[in-house]
């Protein structure tokens, strides 16, 4: 039965069966991409540069060396590629903490803020703190949307320089 494409655009009809996807190199062990067929008995697993170098019986112990070289020269480029690859993910990996640490010492900082402003501006008998009558910054932190974080935050954050004070 001969292959015939199928007109649908999904796989092949006949009997053989087809499989693409990375195979490692049986020569040198470098992964490569490939669409070979399983059934067929010619496919050795061997990659383009190792294709024509193919070890052979009774080879010479000059050709085993040539071969030998050839390999340890891709293999090193291969090495040092992903130790570029590494050092790159390794610094934008790094960049990436940076950033994420600068954005946790800006958040903190507006919070030591505003929980000072909190202490500023409690509710007294009188009004507020700060001797203002009917204080705006009063009636943004009594707001119900806020009042309950800004006053945890400020718990918290009294609760850090004790044991900050206590370590030392």
């Amino acid at each position: 039965m001969s292959i015939r494409r199928n007109p649908y655009g999904v796989g092949f009809s006949g009997e053989e069966k087809w499989r693409e996807g990375k195979v490692r190199c049986t020569c040198c062990a470098i992964p490569f991409a490939v669409r070979y067929n399983i059934k067929d008995p010619e496919f050795r697993g061997l990659c383009t540069a190792c294709e024509p170098h193919v070890p052979l019986e009774g080879e010479s112990a000059e050709r085993r060396a040539e071969r030998a070289e050839e390999h340890n020269r891709r293999l090193w480029k291969v090495v040092e590629s992903s130790a570029r690859h590494a050092a790159e993910r390794r610094a934008e990996v790094e960049r990436a903490h940076e950033k994420t640490r600068f954005a946790y010492e800006s958040r903190d900082g507006y919070r030591d803020l505003l929980a000072k402003v909190a202490q500023e501006h409690t509710e007294t008998s009188r009004g507020c703190s700060c001797g203002r009558p009917g204080c705006r910054t009063q009636r943004l932190l009594d707001d119900s949307r806020y009042a309950s974080r800004i006053r945890a935050d400020a718990v918290w954050r009294d609760e850090l320089e004790s044991e900050a004070y206590l370590r030392d």
